[in-house]
């Protein structure tokens, strides 16, 4: 009956009605309650610093009060505040990923990037998969150049949020880097699947196939990048870039310094548009607009090593010897302050807490000029030690100086805390570094964020050659070994090592790794050029190919014409021989080697009467202007010998031969004047000397050929050791010890020699560096 009574449908109109009135009644309430959260967050969010400063006093609990405050502290530049506010809110509610990424952000900003590291740290332990934290975790390591651990989170990001594009380009660009250009360009293709319209994307996709040597793809993407991005200057370099490492003719540089002008167009001060510009002009051997932006390019970057290092180029091919040294003198020195500088940041990475290390690199920067990264870390010693009267005081001097710079903004936001990646004194390997787009920041780190990145060849090729040009030549090998291990067409990076290995005797090795940088760089005439004083007399018909080319590219190089010629003469090829020593003097007019070689030429072919007169001007002309140079006077003993007067000419040879014993024709020459004069005891001496030296260089050069058929054999490597002792190159002669005891460890005899020229040379105090030599041996043995 009840159950039939409350059915029933008089009731249940009633109740219906019941029902509208109190929906009619809560509607409000509910509205109210409903839209209340999003009313105090508008109200926060427009709240003044004095209100919320208020509120927060009368909510200490409220986060969100804290979280706001944050916010306005940030936007006034107060990032100490901003930083207790964050994590204030951060503290009460565990929860909020927005608050506690803006803690390690301001963390950041004021230099406490260890706090804002376990900041992330401690909110991933909790929230494992938030995206943001690992993305944000990732900048950090890379800013801090822990790019293997930035990898690591950035993989981690793209696991807990597979459609974030930017993520994806972050796991390529540290791919690229790593060494891992297979990933990179998956990762890049994801990005660009993700958002095909974002420029960074393609530009980011276009280096990872110019990576893996897809030329033709990576000008699809920089192509693509530039119709989407017209106004973005690094888009248009990007595309001038590639265009001029792929360019073979006039016509394809002119297309890539096109883009690159469009660059610059868009951005006056671009450094790396004009660095390209003016290598795209040397391209070409147009030396005077090379040179012309070159010198500009370095009134714009005076700390840039590598505009000094091309600059340097350009004056050493237009024959401004004094500025071509000054030039390699500043790539030196910058070099050397980039590698400083690194040092004492992975000092600082190691031992967070040393102020001393902070302080030193500090002092470092400003007095190179780096101020915006010495007030950093000046700031940096500030947030850990507030009365430190020294840092205070240097930095308040720093700051009324420079007042006008600011300091980079150090903030976990993709904008500010991509690191880009540089360029050391080579060529254009900079592929990541203007995909970001923060071109300042990159400009500022040109040097010190590839000397940074220890997984990639080219990073390896740039901290090596910094080494080299600071002097530490094994630290250098190592280094640059690895790189070439890593890359074997990097032509610089082979190229100082050839120039190592020709140092220490092995001109063999010298010319296989030049062989390669040809190869790698087949328009680059110093490199024939090297080449060619590598195969030297081992080799005379294909040292006359690598001379030949080296003068076919730059024709006007008085030097290349000079060993050509000599190198034409060895074989036999008269006519081209004269030719290119005339030419050679007509360049150099005042050149004492291009004299006395043309000088000496003339008495060796064909000498009639016209000709050793003519010999005569040019080697009195050379004399006056270099008096103490032994082929001259070889050269005037000859002429005396030839015009009869043996007593004139033996007071030359006897000159050449006290400054230099272990020339072999000069010892003969000697002999024919003793015997002239009647002499003949000396004669069979100065004879006897000349025949020797002669056997050892015949047997030198058969015992090398031979290791070239047999390198494992360790006889031949003992026999070389001794040829090589006997000359006096010590430092090749332990390195042939060496490889013989590589190959037949158990050798009594290779080790008691070796033993024993060691120590005379430590007597001496001539002992080379064996860890250098060392390193040699394997790196040889390696290739092998």
């Amino acid at each position: 009956m009840v159950l039939r009574l409350l059915t029933s449908r008089p009731d249940r109109r009633a109740l219906g009605r019941l029902e509208i009135a109190v929906f009619i009644v809560l509607l409000p309430l509910a509205v109210y309650l409903w839209s209340a959260p999003g009313l105090a967050e508008r109200a926060l969010s427009r709240a003044s610093l004095r209100d919320l400063i208020r509120t927060s006093q009368q909510q200490p609990d409220n986060p969100r009060v804290f979280y706001y405050l944050g916010l306005r502290y940030q936007q006034l530049g107060d990032m100490e505040q901003a930083n207790a506010a964050f994590s204030r809110a951060a503290q009460l509610r565990v929860d909020d990923e927005k608050s506690w990424l803006a803690w390690a952000e301001t963390s950041a900003s004021i230099g406490k990037d260890e706090d804002a590291l376990q900041i992330l740290k401690m909110f991933l332990q909790t929230h494992p998969r938030s995206a943001p934290a690992h993305y944000a975790l990732a900048q950090l390591y890379q800013q801090n150049g822990a790019y293997k651990r930035a990898l690591e989170e950035a993989r981690a990001a793209t696991q807990a949020n597979a459609q974030d594009p930017d993520v994806w380009r972050m796991v390529g660009e540290e791919a690229l880097r790593a060494g891992v250009p297979e990933e990179a360009e998956s990762a890049l293709r994801r990005a660009v699947e993700l958002r095909p319209a974002d420029w960074r994307n393609q530009t980011g996709l276009g280096n990872a196939l110019v990576e893996r040597k897809q030329s033709e793809a990576a000008l699809v993407c920089f192509r693509e990048a530039v119709r989407l991005a017209p106004q973005e200057a690094v888009a248009h370099l990007c595309l001038g870039r590639a265009l001029l490492m792929a360019a073979h003719s006039d016509s394809e540089v002119e297309a890539a310094r096109q883009s690159l002008l469009q660059a610059l167009a868009l951005q006056p001060e671009m450094v790396p548009a004009y660095l390209l510009l003016g290598q795209s002009y040397a391209r070409q051997q147009r030396w005077p607009e090379a040179r012309r932006i070159l010198e500009q390019t370095e009134r714009l970057a005076p700390r840039e090593a590598d505009v000094a290092f091309a600059l340097s180029g350009v004056y050493r091919h237009t024959g401004d010897t004094a500025r071509a040294r000054q030039e390699a003198r500043r790539f030196q020195l910058l070099s050397t302050y980039a590698l400083q500088k690194y040092d004492l940041i992975v000092r600082v990475q190691h031992l967070p807490n040393d102020l001393g290390i902070r302080l030193e690199l500090a002092r470092l920067c400003k007095a190179h000029g780096d101020y915006s990264d010495a007030r950093y870390y000046y700031r940096s010693i500030l947030a850990r030690a507030p009365n430190s009267a020294t840092a205070q005081r240097e930095l308040a001097a720093l700051e009324a100086q420079y007042a006008q710079e600011s300091h980079p903004a150090r903030l976990l936001s993709s904008a500010s805390m991509t690191p880009m990646p540089s360029v050391t004194a080579l060529l254009q390997d900079a592929d990541n570094l203007f995909a970001q787009g923060d071109l300042e920041a990159a400009k500022k780190a040109y040097l010190g964020v590839l000397t940074r990145d220890r997984h990639s060849a080219r990073a390896y090729q740039g901290v090596g050659l910094i080494l080299n040009a600071q002097g530490k030549v094994e630290d250098a090998l190592l280094f640059l070994e690895h790189a070439t291990r890593l890359a074997p067409d990097l032509p610089q990076a082979q190229y100082t090592l050839a120039q190592r290995y020709r140092e220490a005797g092995f001109a063999d090795e010298a010319a296989r790794r030049m062989n390669l940088v040809v190869r790698a760089a087949p328009d680059n005439a110093a490199y024939w050029y090297e080449l060619g004083m590598d195969y030297g007399d081992a080799d005379s018909a294909k040292a006359e190919q690598a001379y030949q080319r080296a003068v076919t590219l730059v024709p006007e190089n008085a030097a290349y014409r000079l060993d050509l010629a000599d190198r034409q003469t060895d074989n036999s090829r008269f006519a081209d021989a004269e030719a290119n020593y005339r030419r050679a003097v007509a360049l150099a007019p005042d050149n004492a080697d291009a004299l006395s070689r043309l000088g000496g030429f003339l008495l060796s072919v064909r000498p009639t009467k016209a000709r050793q007169q003519e010999a005569r001007r040019l080697l009195e002309r050379a004399e006056a202007l270099a008096p103490s140079n032994e082929y001259v006077w070889y050269s005037l003993g000859r002429l005396a010998m030839q015009e009869g007067n043996a007593k004139q000419a033996v007071a030359y040879f006897e000159r050449v031969v006290a400054q230099y014993p272990d020339i072999a024709d000069a010892w003969y020459a000697l002999s024919r004047a003793y015997w002239r004069l009647g002499l003949s005891a000396r004669a069979e001496q100065a004879d006897a000397r000349s025949r020797q030296l002669r056997r050892d260089y015949l047997e030198r050069v058969h015992t090398q050929e031979l290791i070239r058929l047999r390198p494992e054999d360790p006889a031949l490597h003992l026999k070389l050791a001794h040829l090589c002792a006997k000359k006096g190159e010590n430092a090749k002669a332990i390195l042939e010890y060496r490889l013989c005891l590589q190959y037949a460890p158990q050798n009594q005899a290779a080790h008691q020699e070796l033993t024993a020229l060691m120590a005379a040379l430590k007597a001496r105090r001539q002992l080379p560096s064996l860890s250098l030599l060392s390193n040699m041996v394997t790196a040889m043995a390696h290739a092998r």
